[in-house]
């Protein structure tokens, strides 16, 4: 059905979709994002109906679904119109007016495209549910509530970016937000010639039907085991230096369970300190590039690094030099038996016989 189809009506509502330029995974742990609003959108065309019925039209999809206002729970297995159940539900549940509507929905963002379309189907369908019911709304409870719709009904634990991204996203801003206080800092994006690509990789984006969910569950464990030695309440609140005093044997082995390596991360900066090494089994450590700049110069430092190779030959833990610049440090580590390094010019570790 398309807009001439559908007649009149007594509001437009636009929710628009979303891509994140940093924190894939971070909302959900408390920690802050950087996504933008696109211009790809839903737009919703509503009008009262004076019934108790929501009736649903698209604009790229055949016929239409009829929802009862007094039993939108029994709407979960729908394939087309259970995020506009939801929407309505929680909505309701807030203790705002629902009426009636008929609604007509045109949506631009590729459905399965990681550019949440959920998102944007949840925030306007509660934005033109409150303005059939002529109620005005604040643009942060929209996504709160829409959050909710996302997880406790189309079953989706996600965290608050995408929600928030498409009910607060201003033209021309990015959005640096805090999802542990929603505290947000609207940052200019103005591209000027340049274009930020969005790459279609022909790989369906299914949050439903992904691993998405125990991911999410994973780090749940992880923050439940932190925090019988940390005072956290979310992952984004453990920092560097949280590690420095503490160790952390049980998430290692949970993980370890399922076959995930660890590596321990610039090895010799000021957060280091060597206990982190005693009982923990980590596949590799690298050793800072600050320490790796010294060892020719310094003799101190070299028989740090030295010993840091035998601590790890002894644990079979694989050490890994960061930084190595030329020939003659390749040679100093390959003589303490440090066999790996990875540096500026090349991204993984390689052989310092090949360096």
């Amino acid at each position: 059905m398309n807009e001439t189809e559908f007649g009149r009506y007594a509001c437009k509502v636009t929710a628009a979709g979303r891509v994140n330029i940093i924190g894939e995974h971070v909302d959900y742990c408390g920690g802050k994002v950087l996504p933008a609003a696109l211009s790809l959108c839903n737009t919703v065309y509503v009008r009262p109906n004076g019934t108790d019925k929501i009736n649903l039209f698209w604009t790229t999809l055949p016929g239409s679904v009829s929802l009862d206002i007094g039993n939108l729970e029994a709407y979960r297995g729908l394939r087309y119109g259970n995020y506009q159940a939801g929407s309505a539900l929680f909505w309701k549940r807030a203790g705002h007016k629902l009426v009636g509507c008929d609604m007509l929905q045109s949506c631009t963002v590729p459905f399965g495209s990681g550019l949440s379309s959920s998102a944007a189907i949840e925030v306007s369908t509660i934005a033109a549910l409150a303005a059939a019911a002529g109620e005005p709304f604040d643009p942060v409870e929209v996504a709160l509530l829409a959050q909710k719709a996302e997880r406790e009904f189309a079953g989706v634990n996600c965290g608050i970016m995408d929600q928030y991204a498409s009910a607060c996203g201003r033209r021309g801003y990015a959005m640096l937000l805090d999802c542990g206080t929603l505290q947000c800092e609207y940052i200019s994006f103005a591209l000027g010639g340049c274009s930020l690509v969005i790459a279609d990789c022909c790989k369906p984006h299914d949050l439903v039907q992904s691993k998405y969910n125990e991911r999410r569950a994973e780090t749940e464990e992880a923050l439940a085991i932190l925090r019988k030695k940390l005072p956290v309440n979310c992952l984004a609140e453990v920092t560097a230096g949280d590690f420095e005093n503490n160790t952390f044997e049980d998430l290692i082995r949970r993980f370890g369970e399922h076959g995930l390596q660890f590596s321990l991360d610039d090895f010799g900066s000021g957060y280091s300190n060597v206990n982190m090494l005693a009982g923990l089994k980590f596949h590799s450590v690298k050793l800072d590039r600050s320490l790796i700049k010294n060892i020719t110069e310094n003799q101190m430092t070299h028989m740090i690094v030295r010993d840091l190779v035998k601590i790890c030959d002894r644990c079979g833990m694989v050490c890994v030099a960061e930084g190595v610049e030329n020939q003659t440090q390749a040679d100093m580590l390959l003589e303490d038996g440090c066999i790996c390094a990875q540096g500026f010019y090349y991204d993984r570790p390689m052989s310092l016989e090949n360096f």
